[in-house]
């Protein structure tokens, strides 16, 4: 909802936003949840780079993600490797 639409979104501002979720909540509060859950994430990722931007949101996955960071990441030749312990996240089952 909120990706911009050179990203494939709909740029949608906060008013409308917020509207969809409470006509949808009023048929159906899960379904208002599931729509508020999963259609934020994306809104983390517009504080990333540009070129982070494109990567994640032009593959068409949904975006989870985990607050507060309790972990940590660091470069190696490969790549990153992630450290950490995380706990239970609503929804994480459904990542890419």
């Amino acid at each position: 909802m909120w990706k911009p639409k050179r990203n494939a979104g709909l740029n949608t501002d906060i008013k409308t936003y917020y509207q969809m979720i409470r006509i949808i909540a009023s048929h159906n509060m899960v379904a208002g949840w599931l729509f508020c859950f999963f259609s934020i994430h994306a809104v983390w990722v517009s504080y990333m780079s540009p070129q982070g931007r494109v990567e994640l949101l032009n593959n068409g996955e949904l975006i989870g993600d985990l607050l507060p960071p309790v972990g940590r990441v660091e470069a190696d030749d490969e790549g990153f490797r992630i450290y950490g312990q995380w706990n239970f996240a609503s929804g994480i089952l459904h990542r890419g």
